[in-house]
């Protein structure tokens, strides 16, 4: 049973414009990673994804979404470069850089973030509180 990725090169171009071929046949094998890793994290819930979109054009959607957005960070930081660094000085002759590749996250990995997933039911939620603080002190 071959599983079909929730987006298509067409929908990656429309977000990045025109690919060259060579990048659409990496495209289309990315597509259907991303697409894994998707139905994975779902499974992680107990959630079949390819059902639970089924029917629901708005779902299918933010599936479709979350895995041109993987694609997307991608093809901007192919080299997976977390800083890059160029001096250049006119006298006398003088050009240096230096890049330092990220071992985390955005080392071209294809990853499906947090903020894509907030459709799915057992996505991280981000949970910011507030407090106050009273003082015992009274004047």
């Amino acid at each position: 049973m071959a599983l079909d990725p929730f987006a298509t090169v067409e929908d990656v171009e429309a977000v990045w414009g025109e690919l060259p071929v060579d990048e659409e046949t990496k495209v289309e094998a990315w597509l259907l990673i991303a697409s894994n890793k998707l139905r994975l994290k779902g499974r992680k819930c107990g959630i079949d994804v390819d059902q639970f979109i089924a029917g629901d054009e708005l779902l299918s959607e933010a599936a479709k979404d979350a895995v041109v957005a993987s694609i997307r960070r991608v093809l901007l930081n192919p080299k997976g470069l977390r800083q890059r660094s160029v001096t250049t000085t006119d006298g006398p002759f003088s050009d240096t850089g230096s890049e330092t590749v990220d071992t985390a996250i955005s080392s071209s990995a294809i990853y499906l973030a947090d903020e894509d997933l907030t459709w799915l039911p057992c996505a991280p939620k981000n949970r910011l509180r507030s407090f106050s603080v009273k003082s015992g002190f009274r004047q």
